[in-house]
């Protein structure tokens, strides 16, 4: 048991060592660095983003509603036939 608390600290020491070493350094003009992300070029096309985003969200409401339609369309069908089956019957 001793030799695996001491395998298991050993590892988490030097763990720890590499997130510590892994900051970023100062900047050389001694003010702080800007928040993560201001580098990222998503301002210039967030308009495109989203549009299609609004594109795709129509596209998929109107699948949905076309299947649902189609499969009511099946099932009136249906009822119909067999109401029409009853009625020849009798």
């Amino acid at each position: 048991m001793i030799p695996n608390k001491k395998i298991i600290a050993s590892i988490l020491f030097v763990l720890i060592s590499f997130v510590c070493t892994a900051q970023l350094p100062p900047s050389p003009s001694g003010r702080p660095p800007g928040p993560p992300g201001d580098d990222l070029p998503i301002d210039s096309s967030i308009l495109i983003l989203a549009a299609a985003a609004i594109l795709y969200g129509i596209y998929k409401i109107y699948t949905f509603k076309k299947k649902q339609f189609n499969f009511l369309k099946r099932l009136i069908s249906k009822r119909i036939f067999q109401l029409h089956q009853t009625l020849n019957l009798q």
